[in-house]
């Protein structure tokens, strides 16, 4: 018989076509054919027909169907959007206030020492007798010297004051009795008769100053800080006080030792640069 399928032949008995595995429906409706017993004395004679062939299961070709288009979601496109420009805050500006400059103040470390010295009032009251006489301050100039400051001429001139106030002493004394005007003193006065009054004042000028005299060589003994002020300002006004009595003089007499007097107003005011100089340096070791 042949396959309804692909035509080929296959035995009759074939259920499924050898060749292309189509299951043949009419063999499966067809009877057995019945078997005959076989006489046991006689060996079965073989046969040359074909073993069948195998049953092969039948698979049934399903139609080809092409997949289902993959289906692709769709995007809805958006409409662009420009972003939002980002808000920068406003700074408002301030007037611009130019401050002062302020000079920082350096604190001047102290160079000068004051040494601790007895506590002296500083106002001008007259000294006693003890305190005109009174030795120079021994602890003070020591201390100085121990830092290398030269004392010698502090130390001089409380000496030399007093030769100072004795000199005052006796040219009060020779205005005073017209000695300074010598053995003519009577016909001097006979003459110039104001002499007499102008040499009284001088007199007394003279006085006043040997007690100034005093009085300040106690203030440098025991360093107070009016010594130096003072003694500097009695020098000044002996040099004004030999101005005006040659003026006076030339004026009442019409003569006048004008060399003499240069030369005196010189030596007083060389005397009082250097004695402020002098002073000046030292000022610190004087207290109030």
């Amino acid at each position: 018989m042949f396959c309804p399928n692909c035509g080929s032949q296959i035995p009759d008995t074939a259920t499924f076509c050898p060749n292309c595995g189509a299951q043949i429906p009419n063999a499966a409706a067809q009877p057995a054919a019945p078997v005959l017993p076989v006489e046991p004395t006689q060996p079965a004679e073989p046969t040359n027909q074909a073993p069948a062939a195998e049953q092969v299961p039948t698979y049934q070709q399903q139609p080809y169907q092409a997949p289902a288009a993959e289906q692709v979601p769709t995007y809805q496109q958006q409409a662009y959007q420009a972003p939002a420009a980002e808000q920068v805050p406003t700074y408002q500006q301030q007037p611009h206030q130019q401050q002062a400059y302020q000079q920082p103040t350096y604190q001047q470390a102290p160079t000068q020492v004051t040494p601790i010295t007895p506590s002296i009032p500083k106002n001008i009251s007259m000294p006693s007798v003890g305190d005109l006489f009174c030795g120079i301050n021994t602890q003070i100039t020591a201390y100085a010297e121990s830092l290398g400051i030269q004392m010698k001429w502090q130390k001089a001139i409380v000496v030399l004051i007093y030769l100072g106030v004795i000199s005052s002493l006796l040219t009060a004394v020779q205005y005073f009795t017209g000695s300074i005007y010598g053995d003519s003193v009577g016909s001097v006065y006979r003459s110039f008769p104001a002499l007499r009054f102008v040499g009284i004042l001088y007199g007394l000028f003279c006085l006043a100053y040997a007690a100034a005299m005093l009085y300040a060589r106690m203030l440098l003994a025991k360093y107070n800080a009016d010594g130096p002020r003072f003694f500097l300002l009695l020098l000044l006004v002996n040099g004004v006080a030999a101005v005006v009595l040659n003026l006076l003089i030339y004026v009442i007499t019409g003569v006048s030792d004008f060399p003499s007097l240069i030369g005196q107003v010189v030596g007083i005011g060389v005397a009082f640069y250097l004695n402020k100089t002098y002073y000046e340096k030292r000022m610190h070791l004087f207290s109030e």
